[in-house]
C-alpha cells in the first residue's frame, strides 16, 4: 500500500474521532459558559442598581443575547482548536475563557448586546470618614502637600501639583500595569474643603474631602468619591470592590503618616492653601498664608494683652491686699499702745491715792 493510500485511510479513520472530540469540546464549553455567564450576570445585578420595569425587561433580553453571544464565541474557539489537533479538554477550557471574557465585556459595556446592562453600571460610590489626632491646619497642609503622597501611599508612584493650572498629575500601579491620572481642583476652601475632577484612560476618581475640627488636637476627614472604571481589568476588579478597599488602606496610611511624621515637623509641610471657586483662584496660596500669619499674630497680641491685663489685675489685687493688711496691723498696734497707756495711767492714779 502506498504512502498516499495509507495517509488517506488514516485521515478517514480519524475523521469520526475528531468530530466526536469537537462535539465534546462544544458541549463542555456550552455548559460551563452558561454557568459562568449566569454567575457574572447575577453578580453584576446585585452590585448595580435596578431600573424600572421597562428597562429591566430590556436588560433581561440584553442579558440573554449576551449569554448567547458568549456561548457562540466559546463554541467557535473550542471547535477551531480541536480542528487544529489540540486536546479536546484544553480546547474546551480555552473556549470557556473566551466566552467568559465576552460575557464580562457585555456586562460592563465593552461589547455589543449588553448596552442596557452597561447603563446600570455608572460608578462606584465610596464614602469614608476617619478621625486624626492632629490640628485641622496640620492635617490640611499634609493632605495638600501632594508631592509627599508617594511616601505613604503604597501604589502611588508619582504626584506633582501645577499651581498655575490647579492640576495634579498622578501615576500609580494597578496590578502589573501603570496608570496615569490628571486631577483638576474645582473648589477649595482653605482648611475646610477640597473638590476635584479627574481624567484617565483606564478610569478616574472624582470627589470631595472635608476637614472638621473636633478639638485643638483632633480632626475628622470625610471623603466622598465617584470611581469610574474603564477597561476590562478595572471593571472586573470593581466587581469585588477592590477600589473601596484600596481607598480605606491608603487613608489609614495617611493617618499614620500625619501622626508619626507631620506632627513632629509641621513646618516641613506647607501645603497648598489657595482659595478656589469654579476652577478659578480667588485668593492665591501666598495671600492666604499672609492673612493666616497676620491673624495668628493678631491673636497672639490679643492673648498677650489679655494676659497682661490679667497680671495687672492680679498685681493690683495683691497690692490692695497688702495695703489693707498694713493698715490693719497699724490699727492693731495703735490699739495695743492705747491699752498700755491706759494701764500705766491707772497705776499712777492708784499710787497717788494711797494714804501717807
Amino acid at each position: 500500500m502506498s504512502d498516499t493510500t495509507r495517509s488517506t485511510t488514516g485521515s478517514l479513520a480519524m475523521a469520526p474521532l475528531k468530530g466526536a472530540a469537537a462535539g465534546y469540546a462544544r458541549a463542555l464549553s456550552d455548559r460551563l459558559v452558561d454557568r459562568l455567564s449566569g454567575s457574572i450576570g447575577g453578580l453584576s445585578d446585585r452590585l448595580t442598581s435596578i431600573g424600572d420595569d421597562d428597562r429591566s425587561s430590556g436588560s433581561d433580553s440584553g442579558s440573554q443575547r449576551g449569554a448567547s453571544s458568549a456561548r457562540g464565541a466559546a463554541v467557535d474557539e473550542s471547535t477551531e482548536r480541536v480542528k487544529n489537533g489540540e486536546n479536546p479538554i484544553k480546547a474546551g477550557l480555552s473556549g470557556v475563557l473566551t466566552g467568559v471574557k465576552e460575557k464580562a465585556k457585555e456586562v460592563f459595556g465593552g461589547g455589543g448586546g449588553g448596552g442596557k446592562a452597561s447603563k446600570k453600571f455608572k460608578f462606584n460610590n465610596i464614602v469614608e470618614s476617619y478621625d486624626i489626632g492632629a490640628p485641622v491646619d496640620v492635617v490640611f497642609s499634609a493632605w495638600t502637600t501632594y508631592d509627599q503622597w508617594p511616601q505613604f501611599m503604597k501604589k502611588l508612584e508619582h504626584a506633582e501639583l501645577d499651581t498655575e493650572e490647579n492640576k495634579a498629575k498622578l501615576k500609580g500601579q494597578v496590578f502589573w500595569s501603570h496608570r496615569e491620572w490628571e486631577t483638576t481642583i474645582t473648589d477649595q476652601v482653605p482648611g475646610s474643603r477640597i473638590r476635584w475632577d479627574s481624567t484617565g484612560a483606564k478610569g478616574h476618581i472624582s470627589g470631595i474631602v472635608t476637614f472638621h475640627s473636633l478639638g485643638d488636637d483632633l480632626t475628622r476627614i470625610a471623603l466622598v468619591l465617584e470611581y469610574h472604571p474603564q477597561g476590562f481589568m478595572e471593571k472586573t476588579a470593581n466587581l469585588w470592590r477592590a477600589a473601596n478597599r484600596r481607598v480605606r488602606l491608603e487613608l489609614k496610611f495617611f493617618i499614620r503618616f500625619v501622626m508619626t511624621e507631620v506632627v513632629l515637623r509641621p513646618d516641613d509641610f506647607e501645603g497648598y492653601w489657595a482659595e478656589i471657586h469654579d476652577g478659578e483662584v480667588t485668593r492665591t496660596h501666598e495671600e492666604v498664608r499672609k492673612e493666616r500669619q497676620s491673624d495668628e499674630q493678631s491673636t497672639s497680641k490679643d492673648e498677650q494683652s489679655t494676659s497682661k491685663q490679667r497680671d495687672e489685675k492680679s498685681t493690683s489685687r495683691q497690692g490692695s491686699a497688702r495695703s489693707t493688711s498694713t493698715q490693719g496691723n497699724q490699727q492693731r498696734r495703735g490699739r495695743q499702745r492705747n491699752r498700755k497707756s491706759e494701764e500705766s495711767g491707772d497705776e499712777q492714779n492708784a499710787e497717788t491715792e494711797e494714804p501717807a
